[in-house]
C-alpha cells in the first residue's frame, strides 16, 4: 500500500529546530548530508547545463549549489526561494510533501528547477506541468453589501455545525481512522490521524500521521515551523524541515475540514464572499467562499434549512493532477467537547469525493474517531 506522504505524529512531536533562514543560505562545503548540484542553477533555469565551480558554492536545504560565476551566486542569493530546487527536492510529479527526487532527473519549468523520483514521473510532469502545480488563488473583491451577505451566510453555517460560540471556543480537533490492510497474506494495522489546535488567530498547529504496522510517517506545522519525520522500529528520525512552499502546501491540504475552515473564516487574514447558488445532490445549495492562505474554498449549505452539504475547491485528484474537487458530507455526527459541558459540534464522519465531475471513491474519507477539545497526546505507530 502506498502511504500518504503527509502523515504525522502528535503535537508533542514538533521538531525543536527553527525554520532555516531563506534569505541567507549557508555558505559552507558540502557534507555527506548535502547532495551536490554540479550544474550552475542559474544557467539551468535558462536551459543551459554549465558546470559550476567548487569554490563558488553555497548550501541550502538538502543541496550544495555550485556556480559558474560569482555574479550567478549573487543572483541566487537575491531570490533563493525561486532559484533553488523547488520543495527541497521532493518529487515534482508527486507533490511538495512527497519523497525525494533524484538530481539526475532534473528539469526546468517556468524558470524554476524541479527534480523527480523516476523517469516516468519526469515525463508525466513535463507533459502537463500546469496540471501538477498548485497555483495561488486571489481573494475575491467584496463590496460592503456582499460582505454583509457573506457574514450572514457564515453565521448560518456556524449554526448548522453547532453554533458560533461553540466553534469559536474549540481548542483542538482529532480525526483518526484505524483499519487492517492485507499484504502478502498478512493483515497489517494501518492508521491515519490528524491533530489540529486552535487559538485566537485560527489555526495554531497541525500534525498528521500515517502508520503502517510498526512504522509511521508524519508532518508537523506550527506557525513558521514545519517538518517531516519517520518512525521505524521504535526509532524516530527527523527527515528535515519544510521549505515555506511546503508549509503552505501542507496548510492548504489540511484547511478543507469544515471546522478548520470556519475557524479561519473570522480571522483577519481571511476574506469571505457569497458564492452563488447551485443544485447539489438534488438539493438547492447556497455557497460561502472562504479565501485564506492563497486558496479559495466554498462551503455549500442547503438553501432551505442550512444543512451543510459539501466543500469545493481546486485540489488533487486520483492521478494527483489539480482539478475541481468536491467533498460531500455523506454523514454528520454529533461530537461532544471533552472540556466544555453541554457543547457539541456536528462534524462529518464520512466524506465522498468527486473530481472534475467524476466520482473518486479512492479519495473518500472515513473518520470513526472524532475528538473535540481533547488534549494532544503522543501517538505511537501501530503494532501488529
Amino acid at each position: 500500500m502506498k502511504l500518504e506522504a503527509f502523515a504525522l505524529l502528535s503535537l508533542l512531536a514538533f521538531p525543536a529546530r527553527s525554520q532555516p533562514e531563506t534569505a541567507q543560505p549557508e555558505t559552507a562545503p558540502a557534507t555527506q548530508s548535502h547532495e551536490v548540484l554540479e550544474w550552475d542553477p542559474i544557467e539551468l533555469a535558462r536551459g543551459e547545463r554549465t558546470v559550476g565551480r567548487e569554490h563558488i558554492a553555497l548550501r541550502r536545504g538538502r543541496f550544495e549549489y555550485r556556480f559558474a560565476t560569482e555574479a550567478n551566486r549573487v543572483a541566487f542569493l537575491k531570490d533563493p526561494e525561486n532559484r533553488a530546487i523547488q520543495w527541497n527536492g521532493a518529487c515534482a510529479r508527486m507533490g511538495p510533501l512527497s519523497g525525494k527526487g533524484q538530481l539526475a532527473l532534473i528539469a526546468e519549468h517556468g524558470g524554476k528547477l524541479y527534480i523527480f523520483a523516476s523517469s516516468q514521473c519526469r515525463e508525466t510532469f513535463l507533459a502537463a506541468p500546469e496540471r501538477l502545480l498548485e497555483r495561488d488563488e486571489l481573494p475575491p473583491d467584496v463590496t460592503p453589501d456582499a460582505r454583509a451577505e457573506a457574514l450572514a451566510l457564515l453565521a448560518r453555517a456556524e449554526a448548522a455545525f453547532g453554533g458560533t460560540s461553540a466553534i469559536a471556543g474549540a481548542t483542538a480537533l482529532r480525526l483518526c481512522h484505524t483499519r487492517e490492510e492485507p499484504s502478502g497474506g498478512v493483515a497489517y494495522p494501518v492508521r491515519d490521524e490528524h491533530w489540529y489546535t486552535f487559538g485566537d488567530g485560527g489555526i495554531d498547529s497541525i500534525v498528521s500521521e500515517s502508520a503502517w504496522d510498526a512504522s509511521a510517517w508524519g508532518t508537523t506545522l506550527a506557525g513558521e515551523r514545519g517538518g517531516s519525520y519517520s518512525v521505524r522500529g521504535g526509532k524516530r528520525t527527523e527527515d528535515g524541515e519544510l521549505e515555506p512552499s511546503q508549509r503552505l502546501a501542507f496548510l492548504r491540504e489540511r484547511l478543507r475540514h469544515p471546522l478548520v475552515l470556519l475557524r479561519v473564516a473570522r480571522s483577519p487574514d481571511a476574506r469571505v464572499a457569497p458564492a452563488g447558488a447551485r443544485e447539489l445532490r438534488g438539493r438547492g445549495a447556497t455557497g460561502l467562499l472562504v479565501a485564506y492562505a492563497g486558496a479559495n474554498t466554498t462551503l455549500w449549505l442547503d438553501r432551505e434549512n442550512g444543512e451543510p452539504l459539501a466543500v469545493s475547491f481546486v485540489g488533487r485528484g486520483p492521478n494527483l493532477a489539480f482539478g475541481a474537487r468536491e467533498e460531500h458530507f455523506a454523514e454528520l455526527v454529533p461530537v461532544p467537547s471533552r472540556t466544555r459541558a453541554d457543547t457539541a459540534l456536528r462534524l462529518p464522519s464520512r466524506v465522498e469525493v468527486w473530481h472534475d465531475g467524476a466520482r473518486a471513491p479512492g479519495l473518500d474519507q472515513t473518520w470513526p474517531v472524532l475528538e473535540l477539545d481533547a488534549e494532544p497526546a503522543k501517538r505511537e505507530p501501530a503494532k501488529r
